[in-house]
């Protein structure tokens, strides 16, 4: 069993469910400003994401908004204050899709049209 094995076992239970991962992450901490300092792509490791705030509260809780890594064209959303970073098989199509039409005008054109996992286009 190596060191990333007991996040692989977290993600693929959310894979055994039919409920959505958001209804499932209840006991998360909040997406705050200082998270950046330490989060990465899962993909490719690329460091720093780039924070995108659509909604906050308090004066470091990112309530709704995206984490985007400009060197593989993924976007990680943030919803009601949970980044959502999980590898592309085991992320919601209709979730990713949902996010990126209720977001439109605020994400970047890039992102709605070349996105990975899923886009607009």
């Amino acid at each position: 069993m190596g060191p990333d094995q007991p996040l692989a076992d977290f993600c693929q239970s959310f894979s055994r469910k039919k409920e959505p991962l958001l209804q499932t992450a209840k006991h998360w901490r909040p997406m705050r400003r200082k998270l950046l300092d330490i989060l990465a792509c899962p993909i490719d490791k690329h460091y720093p994401l780039r924070l995108l705030e659509f909604s906050t509260k308090e004066p470091d809780v990112i309530v709704d908004g995206a984490l985007l890594c400009d060197a593989c064209s993924r976007f990680y959303p943030i919803v009601d204050e949970i980044p959502v970073m999980l590898p592309d098989d085991l992320r919601s199509t209709r979730e990713d899709t949902e996010f990126l039409t209720r977001w439109k005008d605020r994400l970047p054109k890039e992102t709605l049209a070349s996105g990975k996992p899923v886009n607009l286009s």
